[in-house]
């Protein structure tokens, strides 16, 4: 199934930059991401701006924001995140 999500790369300038982005919702995040941004795209990119999962059902949240990122699929990051936000780091 594919899912489509909003991105806002938000650049040192202020800028704000706006992709829609349709991708299988199976897919890892980074891998969507990456695929777009390029490799130099990190978890540490997604950590700011973005709510990431909580609660019983996800138990990797109680461990370092990393290791919930990484094994998250697209449909699930979009679900929590309809729109990304990508550079709010540097603010």
């Amino acid at each position: 199934m594919r899912t489509v999500g909003i991105v806002h790369r938000i650049d040192a300038n202020a800028g704000v930059r706006t992709e829609v982005v349709d991708a299988d919702d199976s897919q890892s995040v980074l891998d969507v991401l990456r695929a777009i941004y390029g490799p130099v795209l990190t978890a540490a990119d997604l950590l700011e701006g973005n709510r990431l999962p909580s609660g019983p059902d996800d138990p990797a949240s109680a461990d370092h924001p990393f290791a919930t990122i990484r094994p998250l699929t697209w449909g699930r990051w979009v679900s929590l995140n309809p729109v990304t936000v990508l550079g709010a780091r540097a603010f």
